[in-house]
Formats: structure tokens, sequence, C-alpha cells
């Protein structure tokens, strides 16, 4: 198993996948103008998770920022997520909010209400 760090580009979130931990980490703001292809990648990367047998799949989303193209793709990769939920495996989305953030508190709200996986809403200072 591999630990897999991407570092962003100045518009893409840095990406953390520790495949023997089953640990899942998006940090930063994401503003890319064509966010598809980025996040097509990730959403294979939480796939090869599953395939890997861990019991535990820990998904930390710490953004501090998303435009509209980003928010969407970061709903598709929470979908993926909530799937594999629904198979059984055992998911937590941890959803990581400045105390004063208003609009990335309330995205993560909007988000949790539609999936079924354990998503806990985490306020940071």
């Amino acid at each position: 198993m591999d630990t897999i760090l991407r570092e962003a580009p100045y518009e893409a979130p840095q990406i953390l996948i520790d495949e023997e931990t089953g640990h899942f980490e998006i940090t930063g703001k994401s503003t890319l103008p064509d966010p598809e292809q980025f996040y097509e990648n990730l959403a294979h990367q939480i796939e090869l998770l599953s395939l890997a047998n861990i019991k535990s799949l820990t998904f930390n989303f710490r953004l501090t920022y998303l435009n509209t193209g980003s928010s969407k793709w970061i709903y598709y990769l929470l979908r993926r997520i909530d799937c594999l939920y629904q198979q059984g495996n055992n998911v937590i989305i941890n959803w990581y909010y400045e105390y004063d953030d208003e609009v990335i508190n309330e995205a993560g709200e909007d988000y949790m209400s539609l999936l079924t996986a354990p998503f806990n809403l985490v306020e940071t200072n």
C-alpha cells in the first residue's frame, strides 16, 4: 500500500491518500476553471480504496473555498463515498470549517443532508 500526496497547483486543493490506513484528506481551496479531470482522478482513487479491503475509511475535507464547478465535483465525490457506506464499508466523513466561515459550514450542512454515511461537521479556530 502507498501513501499518495499530491501537491496542489494554485487552483486545486492538496490531496493525501494513505491506502494503508484508509485515510483520505483534501485540503485548501478549489478554484479550478475546469475541475472535471482533477476530480475524476480523485473519484478513481476512492474506488481503489474500496477495493483495498481496508476495515475503516476516513475522509477529511478541509476546504477553505469552493467555486461552483468544484462544489459540484465535491458532491460527486461525497456520493461515491456514500455508495461505499451503503455497500457495507465502515466510512466516516469529517467536514472541517473555520468558526466564522458560514459558506463552508453551510456547504457541509447541505452535503450532510443529502448523504447517509456518518458525516461530522467539525469547527476549527
